[in-house]
Order: structure tokens, then C-alpha cells, then sequence
């Protein structure tokens, strides 16, 4: 079901039915480099993942959602944006978006996606701020992050093992003053409210 609506793509509840593409799209190598997965995942494992996604109330940790592009009647299966590690007392939540079949990738999906999640974040659930650390030579994920107003604050020097390497990390974040005065003086992109009422 939908939960949030934007004019590029759409936010839907995740569903068990959802856990085949997503291990797919976990298992893959070339993806797999920028995230945080070190293990096999089967559709098992991500289907009690999902199911341990779903507590509904005010302590809720985390809001995963699936990113879908229109298609006629149908919805597009494209990705997952999420809010974790949601901390309601300094109100603030790391961020987190994969865009699964590289056809979809640098054509602004993402972008869309995660102008719905943090107009999510800050209008509905009154969150501060929102952070996100991303490999130092992850620069696409970086110039995105900046361009929805994301300040680098520090690196993480050698905080992740990737491919038998130590890599550093960049930790980014954004304020909800920063992002509404984004929205408010820019005509387009982070600038435009994503979410149709």
C-alpha cells in the first residue's frame, strides 16, 4: 500500500512478498560494496527482517519503506528508503536509501525518494535532524546528500572494512530548519514539497 505519494515515485509499506527482489538486490557484489552487508542473506533472513520492521507505536525504531516508479496500474519495485535508528528523545534518525537495478540509478529516483522520507521525517514525526554515514569514495551518494542540504561534519577515519581494506567514512547531517529553507528558496529538486496532499 502507499504510504507517501511524490510525482517521480512513491513509498509503500514493505511487504513479506518484497523479500525475493530484495535479497537479490542484497547478494549483489557491485551493490553490496557501499552498504553495511557482510553475510549471505537468504529470503528468510529478510522476511523476518521486515517482519521485525512492522511494530507499530511511538517506539518504533525504524521506518523502512519501498521506493515505486508508476507504471500504468501497476507499481515498479525500484529500491528502499529508511529512517533507522530512531532516537525520540534528541529526535533525530539516520537515513538510508538503495536504488536496486542500476537502470534506476542517477536518473533522480533516489533524489524523489528521499525528498518524500525527510519531508516524512521532519513535517509528520517532528524529527531535528537526520544524519548518514557514507564511504569517503562513495562521491555519488555524497553530491546527493549535499544537494538536499546534508553538511559534512567529520570522518570517520578507517571505520569500515570493505573489499580487505580499511575505508574511512563521512558523517553528513541535516537540520529541519535547513531542509525547509532549502525547499522554500530553491523552484525544483529538494525545493519542491515531494509529498502530494
Amino acid at each position: 500500500m502507499v504510504f507517501l505519494s511524490g510525482e517521480a515515485v512513491n513509498l509503500r509499506t514493505l511487504e513479506p512478498s518484497d523479500a525475493e527482489q530484495l535479497v537479490v538486490w542484497l547478494d549483489n557484489p557491485e551493490l553490496r560494496r557501499f552498504l553495511s552487508v557482510r553475510f549471505p542473506i537468504t529470503a528468510g533472513d529478510e522476511t523476518a527482517w521486515l517482519q521485525s520492521h512492522s511494530t507499530a507505536g511511538a517506539d518504533r525504531r525504524d521506518v523502512v519503506l519501498d521506493i515505486t516508479i508508476p507504471d500504468g496500474d501497476n507499481q515498479i519495485l525500484i529500491g528502499t528508503a529508511g529512517l533507522q535508528a530512531i532516537d525520540w528523545i534528541r529526535r533525530r534518525a539516520m537515513t538510508g536509501i538503495v536504488i536496486g537495478p542500476p537502470e534506476y540509478r542517477s536518473r533522480g529516483f533516489g533524489t524523489a525518494a528521499k525528498n518524500l522520507m525527510m519531508d516524512y521525517a521532519f513535517g509528520e514525526l517532528g524529527l531535528h535532524s537526520l544524519w548518514a554515514e557514507v564511504l569517503a569514495d562513495n562521491q555519488a551518494s555524497l553530491r546527493a546528500l549535499e544537494k538536499q542540504g546534508y553538511r559534512r561534519g567529520s570522518v570517520l577515519r578507517q571505520a569500515a572494512f570493505m573489499r580487505g581494506e580499511w575505508c574511512d567514512m563521512v558523517y553528513l547531517d541535516v537540520l529541519a530548519d535547513e531542509w525547509r529553507a532549502l525547499r522554500e528558496s530553491s523552484g525544483n529538486g529538494a525545493g519542491k514539497s515531494p509529498i502530494r496532499r
